[in-house]
């Protein structure tokens, strides 16, 4: 039977600088703007054929 516990390769705990990070994503403002959106649009929906390859 195998062992159970910690993996070896666990990280532990990752301590993050709250300077360092960011917000992702787009804010209200951008999400109201149509022609940002229509842009977006172009790189976020893609066809089944495009998706296949």
């Amino acid at each position: 039977m195998a062992k159970r516990g910690p993996k070896k390769d666990d990280p532990g705990m990752i301590f993050l600088i709250p300077e360092l990070c960011c917000i992702t994503g787009i804010s209200d403002s951008m999400r109201q703007d149509f022609s940002l959106m229509k842009e977006m649009s172009t790189y976020t929906h893609v066809g089944p054929n495009e998706r296949f390859e």
